[in-house]
């Protein structure tokens, strides 16, 4: 029967003290790992919006009351509108004129009409990126998000009367990453959406639109 002795048993309790100081070493990481997650999470920025189709404008605002919104410009695809935008504060609203037409101008050329028959597009949405600078308990931060803005079109049997547009929404998709390229990525789904069209057309006959 072999004696562990006072020695080999300090030995013994040393190397027992590294593994439990190891293993709490470990458990720390992964704590303070976990820990800046739920940081980053709880900082991160969604807008939602209110739109009036009477005054043609939308109204961004964080969904969360402890972010402050600092400044915000919005991106198109570049055959929609080419030009970042500032969605002006202190409101942060913009102005809906200019994509209504450029809308109005996409339905005309890919859609033909039809004598006494209405059409009307359900569910269509154009994506963006807005870009916000906004704080959160007195620190600054950005934000670059994939967003859809979403509409419906009623088109007339008339040819030269202008479709009508009615805004729906504002629907958050994904934030993306610093590295990323917004703009190629925007472009490149704008693509994907226009030769993947789901766009669903209701067609309307004269007499059930109340001629």
């Amino acid at each position: 029967m072999k004696l562990v002795t006072k020695e080999n048993a300090s030995i013994l309790l040393a190397g027992i003290a590294i593994l439990i100081s190891i293993r709490s070493c470990q458990l720390s990481k992964e704590a303070t790992a976990l820990d800046k997650r739920e940081f980053v999470q709880q900082r991160m920025l969604t807008l939602t919006a209110s739109i009036d189709n009477k005054k043609e404008e939308l109204q961004v605002k964080p969904t969360e009351n402890d972010k402050i919104l600092l400044a915000a410009k919005i991106i198109f695809p570049n055959d929609i509108i080419k030009n970042a935008i500032q969605i002006k504060s202190p409101e942060f609203k913009f102005s809906l004129i200019n994509l209504k037409y450029q809308i109005s101008e996409k339905i005309n050329e890919v859609i033909q009409r039809i004598k006494d028959q209405a059409i009307i597009i359900d569910n269509a949405s154009i994506p963006v990126i807005i870009e916000s600078h906004y704080a959160v308990k007195g620190l600054g931060y950005i934000d670059r998000s994939l967003y859809k803005i979403e509409y419906m079109a009623f088109i007339s049997d008339k040819e030269y009367e202008p479709p009508t547009i009615e805004f729906t929404g504002l629907l958050f998709m994904q934030h993306l990453l610093p590295e990323e390229n917004a703009v190629e990525a925007l472009n490149d789904l704008w693509v994907y959406i226009n030769e993947n069209s789901t766009i669903k057309l209701n067609h309307l006959t004269s007499k059930s639109i109340g001629r």
